[in-house]
């Protein structure tokens, strides 16, 4: 009888399964990128990023109704006290 040659034993490798902990990772990482990208396309879509014409702050006096320049409202004040003196 011969004696038969010890077979081998054939392992088959399973593929390394990922951490749990490296998916929450990916997981929370993709959340906070989609959020950003949310927020910022929500601001650029509304307009915040458009760059804000320059004002002139006496047209800007006049059209809210409050008369010229800053020195009105001091000359204003000025002519009233005088009125209040003489009375």
């Amino acid at each position: 009888m011969a004696t038969a040659a010890p077979e081998e034993e054939v392992v088959a490798e399973e593929p390394k399964k990922k951490k749990p902990i490296v998916l929450i990772i990916g997981g929370v990482v993709g959340l906070i990128v989609l959020i950003v990208g949310i927020v910022l396309g929500t601001l650029f879509f509304t307009g915040y990023f458009n760059p804000k014409p320059p004002v002139d702050p006496e047209a800007a006096a006049e059209a809210d109704g409050h008369g010229g320049g800053h020195g009105d409202k001091k000359r204003r004040c000025q002519a009233r006290q005088e009125d209040q003196r003489f009375t």
